[in-house]
């Protein structure tokens, strides 16, 4: 896999723009519909344990689908392209076994990863040299030397560029299901590429029992700079459910606005293993909208039910 040690300049990489939702966030989110649009995309990841893993994160980048898993030994990610191109590669996490639910932002991708013994890294990939080729596939770029260490885990994690009296940070959200909260870790962005930048911790948020078991916790952001958070996660009676929580950094505030149930479809595999907020799920914004995604438990007969909503 490809690897870069050195900082770039200043958004040299690639662009760290966030998506700017105008107007009412909890408005475009209660305009998400209820029921999934389904879809199907075809790959090989070959063997893996699908026993005790599963899909964890997806996010969508121009035309590609980025999904990541974990396996027994080493997690990895599936690529797609469209959803009737039958276009695929798959590229392996440097050497944890579990990453998590996962975010883009702009043309990077922010990656949680654990290693089975409570242990957890953020780490930062580069989208903008991927592409399909006859010569083989450019996967997305690993910083190697960019990663924010701790020492309990990470199931989720969102990333944003918030701009707050004419400057402006970035902001990561790690949420842990074991200890049920939110870390926030933020860094200067003025002048300074999201690969260089260093991340402080610099507040936490207790996550209420009847909102725990998020499989990701996607930032966005409205047109006034205020961050919001978008937890998909299985329910305690099974059901699929997404909650928008308003997060003010400064203030160390974080409340929930709207809290939504939706339905799936899915056609290779039915029950809890279908497609459902349990498991994949991320979002991407789309013509000032708001997307959501979810998936299937694994690749089965090289097949993965997709559902936008």
């Amino acid at each position: 896999m490809n690897t870069i040690s050195e900082p770039l300049n200043n958004l040299g990489s690639g662009s760290s723009t966030p998506d700017i939702i105008k107007g009412d966030i909890a408005e475009k989110f209660n305009a998400i519909p209820d029921h999934g649009k389904y879809y199907c995309h075809t790959a090989n990841p070959g063997a893996v344990e699908i026993a005790s893993n599963h899909t964890q994160g997806i996010i969508r980048y121009k035309n590609f689908y980025i999904t990541s898993s974990s396996d027994s030994k080493l997690g990895f990610f599936m690529v797609t392209e469209n959803v009737k191109s039958g276009k695929w590669f798959k590229f392996d996490c440097s050497d944890y076994n579990h990453p998590g639910g996962i975010q883009s932002l702009g043309d990077y991708m922010v990656v949680p990863i654990e290693d089975g013994n409570k242990k957890s890294k953020i780490r930062l990939y580069n989208l903008s040299g991927m592409k399909f080729n006859d010569k083989g596939d450019n996967a997305p770029t690993l910083y190697k030397d960019f990663s924010i260490d701790r020492s309990k885990g990470a199931s989720a994690a969102g990333i944003t560029n918030q701009s707050i009296q004419n400057a402006s940070r970035y902001v990561i959200a790690v949420y842990n299901e074991p200890s049920k909260d939110i870390d926030i870790y933020v860094a200067p962005a003025e002048q300074i590429a999201l690969e260089a930048a260093k991340f402080i911790k610099t507040c936490s948020f207790a996550v209420p029992d009847e909102y725990k078991g998020f499989s990701s916790v996607s930032l966005v952001q409205n047109d006034q700079n205020d961050i919001y958070m978008i937890g998909m996660r299985k329910s305690s009676a099974g059901d699929d459910w997404a909650d928008l929580f308003k997060i003010d950094i400064d203030n160390k505030q974080f409340s929930n606005l709207v809290s939504r149930r939706f339905f799936t479809e899915s056609h290779t595999i039915h029950g809890v293993d279908g497609v459902r907020f349990r498991w994949a799920t991320g979002i991407y914004c789309s013509d000032g909208n708001i997307k959501l995604l979810a998936t299937q438990r694994n690749y089965v007969r090289k097949r993965l039910d997709i559902n936008e909503f």
